[in-house]
């Protein structure tokens, strides 16, 4: 996916999580279905203790049908076509030289590839910031050299929700330098540590046209307030 670079009017943007940025229809089509997404919620909640948890200590084989789960299932469908002509905020939690700043306001998003990080393997090493031997190790372990390469290309990692630079989820992908494909099977300290050592951490914000991802469900949650 490769959201285009914001022009100097860009579009209203929706932040998932704050309903004062939802324009009227969708306000409308939400406030419509609010018992229903309440019921639905509250029964999957009542489930999730007596079932899921075992909390009453006689489970069913069977998990119970939860009755409003037909008609929760419509409205996403209906809430998915409405995003679709719609805007979201997104971050991006990554680690980046100044070079590649640089180069993202000229070229824009990337998705990530075993080629891109080669290449940006390869301008590590020609600013004199790696040397040949270690960025070629790097390349060997990375997970895109595995069964993982199909699932982890030609994507580009995003969240719909502003999460703590210090929380787990993020921490690593700002601590080292190439993210997962180059830090995630990296044990040896000479070289996490010198991933360590390239670029700053980065939060990059992005509006996303959800016509552009093939994942709007996992974007855009229908959540009581």
């Amino acid at each position: 996916m490769t959201p285009p670079l914001l022009d100097s009017t860009p579009p209203a943007v929706i932040d998932v999580w704050n309903v004062t940025t939802f324009d009227q229809d969708l306000v409308k089509i939400l406030n419509s279905h609010e018992n229903l997404v309440r019921a639905y919620v509250d029964t999957e909640s009542q489930l999730f203790l007596s079932h899921d948890l075992n909390r009453d200590g006689d489970r069913a084989i069977l998990r119970p049908s939860n009755p409003y789960a037909s008609g929760f299932h419509e409205l996403l469908e209906v809430v998915d076509r409405c995003m679709m002509t719609r805007t979201i905020r997104a971050f991006h939690y990554t680690r980046l030289t100044n070079r590649e700043v640089a180069q993202f306001h000229t070229t824009g998003i990337q998705v990530s590839t075993p080629e891109s990080l080669r290449r940006r393997l390869d301008s590590i090493v020609s600013a004199g910031q790696l040397d040949n031997s270690t960025a070629d190790h790097l390349y060997s372990m990375s997970p895109f050299l595995s069964d993982q390469r199909e699932a982890r290309s030609g994507k580009f990692w995003m969240t719909s929700h502003p999460v703590s630079p210090e929380d787990s989820s993020v921490e690593p992908l700002m601590k080292y330098w190439g993210g997962e494909v180059v830090s995630m099977w990296i044990q040896t300290p000479v070289f996490s540590e010198r991933l360590m050592t390239l670029g700053e951490a980065r939060i990059i914000e992005i509006a996303v046209p959800l016509q552009a991802t093939r994942h709007i469900r996992s974007a855009v949650a229908v959540q009581r307030p």
